[in-house]
């Protein structure tokens, strides 16, 4: 999937996905739910089939970081309607970040460009999971898809040492989330750090 970016004088809202077997881009026909951004990520997560689009500028200028996720559902090819994510959003406005896919239910975020233009610290997760509901009118229990952004499961936030962007994050045969590299204001970032997600 291509999406996002920017032309000369603004951002783009517009999706497209590469057909491996045509050999062929397709046109989705239709802009973010959220907005048009640049500098976003986009990370599938196999487990629902969920592609998840964060963060990114909403002007070309990188003055205003956004807190949006729009999701593609790569089984139906469809974006998941707004009205079912709209109250899904990064905790802390970002773009120019980094993400990685973990164990397949999580997307891992780190660092960027915050409000003011200045580098981020912080990482979050996009975590979905399944819980159990039971319909009290019948007493029968079913599977409810959730999904929260939070960094462990109650909900703190914890942060990298340095605060970083432009940086990247790669997924280690261990589990763990590996990031290198980045800008911290004025001076490159040289060290690593290793993040180890919760268990799901």
């Amino acid at each position: 999937m291509l999406v996002g970016g920017e032309s000369a004088t603004t951002p783009l809202d517009t999706a497209l996905v590469y057909d491996v077997n045509e050999d062929v881009m397709i046109d989705l026909g239709r802009g973010l739910d959220k907005g048009a951004r640049t500098m976003l990520t986009a990370n599938w997560v196999a487990d629902q089939g969920y592609i998840y689009i964060a963060g990114g500028f909403s002007d070309v200028g990188r003055n205003a970081p956004s807190n949006a996720i729009d999701v593609y559902d790569v089984n139906s090819l469809t974006f998941v309607p707004k009205s079912a994510t709209e109250g899904l959003n990064l905790q802390v406005a970002r773009g120019g970040h980094t993400s990685t896919g973990l164990d397949g239910s999580m997307v891992f975020l780190a660092g960027g460009y915050g409000a003011g233009g200045a580098p981020l610290g912080s990482i979050e997760l996009i975590h979905q999971y399944y819980q159990e509901v039971t319909d009290p009118a019948t007493g029968a229990t079913r599977g409810e898809l959730v999904i929260d952004v939070a960094a462990t499961p109650d909900g703190k936030v914890p942060g990298m040492s340095a605060a970083r962007a432009g940086v990247k994050a790669v997924t280690l045969d261990s589990g763990m989330a590996l990031v290198v590299g980045g800008v911290g204001g004025s001076e490159t970032v040289r060290g690593l750090e290793l993040y180890n997600p919760p268990v799901p």
